[in-house]
């Protein structure tokens, strides 16, 4: 019989080898006592395998009998609460994934019921994973609080039936709006021309954007249309008119025609917004007009250049704000190599990786295929392939073979 190996200090039960067989699970060469803070130790310590098999243990543990009461919410609670932060210290792709979906499954017993947003700010983290898995992880917990937060909206005189439980509808509301308008933000930061040609979320290749809109998509059906009304009108502002705009695009020229509209009332608020230059260029685009599209993108970047005295010595993608600057540069930059300005354009691109090395934009790609002679519509292609296969070696392969030649790029650790 091999060792037993036991974490968090679990109080030992003395039991025959028959008896330990029903409280222990074996994971390839340990043996752990079914508890989730051993589950999830051997998820962030063990070796691959080891990890995988805890992770998928979560699930059965979780609907089994096992504490059940006070003990093993708690435990799910608190695992839950501090999932951020013990994400944040994982190194492995692996093991976050292995984590995540461990998360994912026991996520719907936490008692967060007045404050069901408290994770959204790293679920959307996890939406624009390169992970397919995490990012379904992500969908399947924001999915998990819209039926609370929209219950009262789908049952009518929910408070007369069901007495005041958790958030108020005001409360809920609040929840709600900032979720779709930040949903909608990470549409317009993630959409690419060629979504157009999609008419189904269905359809749409694996990505970032389709996890985003599969969210997105649940709320509005969850909403209603009477509800969805009520959001579109309050009051417009520079951003709403933007991401409204970027949603429009998603209907062919028409909605081109309509989100121009848009975003020429968002220049009447604010004419030196650069992120409204950026829609521009997004909706010109959709239009075939390249003329004005092209001005847009050197508006957007001069713009971008006086809101810096020089430019700063990091640009995290991390800050919502920063996004519209590091757009216009990589824009600026994707103009100048199409014009054929090649040293332009790689001060540029090596701008970006220096301001942001994590490369969230996929700034080395191009700048790699501008090294090898290779275009940015090829690159685009490749991506495509990547996406299809869920394999981007070749695109990767390519950044190393020209990063070694030309050190454009210092990988992060």
């Amino acid at each position: 019989m091999r060792n037993k190996i036991c974490f968090s200090k679990p109080s030992y039960i003395k039991a025959t080898d028959g008896q330990e067989a029903d409280i222990c699970l074996t994971l390839g060469n340990y043996k752990f006592m079914t508890t989730f803070s051993e589950y999830f130790n051997i998820i962030l310590t063990g070796d691959k395998e080891a990890s995988r098999k805890a992770a998928r243990q979560v699930s059965k543990l979780t609907y089994s009998s096992w504490g059940d009461g006070r003990e093993k919410f708690d435990a799910i609670a608190e695992i839950v609460e501090n999932a951020p932060k013990e994400y944040e210290k994982i190194k492995e792709d692996w093991r976050q994934e292995n984590f995540v979906m461990a998360i994912s499954v026991m996520y719907f017993l936490h008692n967060k019921r007045e404050q069901p947003d408290f994770l959204f700010p790293w679920l959307f983290d996890l939406l624009q994973h390169i992970k397919g898995n995490i990012r379904y992880a992500a969908v399947r917990m924001l999915k998990n609080e819209l039926g609370p937060l929209t219950v009262y909206i789908r049952v009518p005189d929910y408070e007369l039936q069901y007495g005041k439980q958790g958030l108020s509808p005001k409360q809920a509301d609040a929840i709600l709006y900032e979720l779709y308008f930040n949903l909608n933000k990470l549409i317009g930061d993630l959409w690419k021309p060629n979504y157009k040609r999609y008419k189904y979320i269905e359809s749409l290749p694996s990505g970032p954007y389709k996890s985003v809109q599969m969210v997105l998509g649940t709320l509005e059906e969850y909403c209603g249309e009477d509800y969805m009304i009520r959001f579109m009108s309050i009051k417009q502002d520079k951003n709403t008119l933007y991401y409204d705009a970027l949603d429009l695009l998603n209907n062919g020229k028409e909605g081109a025609r309509q989100a121009l509209k848009f975003l020429v009332e968002a220049l009447e608020i604010d004419s030196d917004y650069v992120q409204t230059y950026i829609g521009l260029v997004s909706v010109y685009d959709a239009l075939g007009k390249d003329k004005e599209m092209r001005e847009c993108i050197k508006q957007a970047f001069e713009k971008t250049k006086k809101q810096f005295s020089k430019w700063p010595e990091t640009m995290p993608w991390g800050a919502l704000d920063n996004r519209a600057y590091m757009r216009a540069i990589q824009y600026m930059g994707d103009d100048l190599a199409d014009s054929g300005d090649k040293d332009g354009a790689i001060e540029l691109y090596k701008l970006l990786l220096k301001m942001n090395p994590n490369d969230n934009q996929g700034v080395r790609y191009t700048l790699a295929g501008l090294y090898a002679g290779i275009s940015g519509s090829e690159i685009n292609e490749m991506f495509d392939e990547g996406n299809k296969k869920q394999d981007w070696s070749k695109l990767e392969e390519l950044v190393d073979t020209q990063n070694k030649k030309n050190l454009f790029w210092k990988k992060p650790q």
